[in-house]
């Protein structure tokens, strides 16, 4: 096997639930009162995109952001629209599904049926997040009965809203194979999916879930992969510059993502059984 096939390392981070309650700030909680009083004082109340709302905003009189400052046509604006909707749902001030987003596709199975979940000491899934690679891991998903969630943008507030009405009607661990394009920079993606899980598991009071995030991240220096198209604009590849895509890996080193994924499954499948579930907490 090529330096470039196997130059991945694996990060690992665990959450565990322990009823404990939802905390947001005073400043995140603000926010979210603020933008559900923007969504209910439309007159048709119905699912909206934040760009809607954002645009809805701009029409109102000296409408202001929640630290007093004037709302203006800006991504800056949008983006926290979006966080303090994102906040309002988590404490309930706004239903799930009020909030149109663009939405990850979810492979294999419906929302509330988990196929690999009846056996196995852990119930495993795939995430290819900021990525347009998730059809690279497409076959081997459906091969091992593996929901394979994919988005070529950052994971929305629905993706984890759905995890947590998934994870409701699992027993064992969860591990989720979390994969993202490569960047450069210092960022903590493994980190940012883990707060977002614990936090929709805590405003649904799902406690005692372990789950176990499982980042698979390939190295770029030994590979000499060439970087992300210049002219490719996105939200994740505006605040990384410098990204090498999974598929840029698969051009040079055909099937090195897919067998990244390979080895890693069979590392959960060589754990005993007998050990997991000692450690499980339900």
């Amino acid at each position: 096997m090529s330096s470039a096939q196997q130059a991945f390392s694996t990060k690992n981070a665990t959450l565990t639930n322990h009823h404990k309650p939802l905390s947001l700030t005073k400043d995140q909680t603000r926010a979210a009162i603020w933008a559900s009083r923007l969504f209910l004082s439309r007159k048709k109340i119905t699912p909206q995109t934040p760009k809607v709302l954002h645009y809805y905003a701009l029409t109102l009189d000296s409408f202001q952001l929640p630290d007093g400052r004037p709302y203006t046509n800006t991504v800056s604006a949008l983006q926290t629209l979006s966080a303090s909707l994102d906040y309002a749902r988590l404490l309930h001030l706004l239903p799930p599904n009020s909030i149109i987003e663009p939405s990850p596709y979810l492979k294999l199975i419906p929302q509330h049926k988990n196929p690999n979940s009846a056996s196995g000491p852990y119930h495993v899934e795939i995430w290819a997040e900021n990525t347009s690679a998730g059809y690279l891991f497409s076959h081997f998903a459906q091969q091992n009965n593996i929901p394979l969630i994919a988005s070529p943008e950052i994971f929305t507030h629905t993706t984890y809203w759905h995890f947590a009405r998934r994870a409701a009607h699992i027993r064992q661990p969860i591990k989720i194979i979390h994969l993202t394009d490569i960047s450069s920079a210092n960022s903590q993606p493994t980190s940012i999916v883990c707060m977002k899980i614990q936090q929709i598991l805590q405003s649904y009071r799902l406690h005692r879930f372990t789950v176990n995030v499982i980042s698979l991240t390939p190295d770029p220096n030994p590979l000499k992969l060439p970087s992300c198209p210049q002219n490719q604009i996105g939200k994740y590849q505006t605040a990384h510059p410098t990204l090498y895509e999974l598929e840029a890996w698969h051009a040079i080193a055909p099937g090195a993502p897919l067998n990244m994924v390979r080895t890693c499954m069979k590392s959960l499948k060589n754990v005993p059984a007998g050990r997991t579930s000692r450690s499980h907490k339900r």
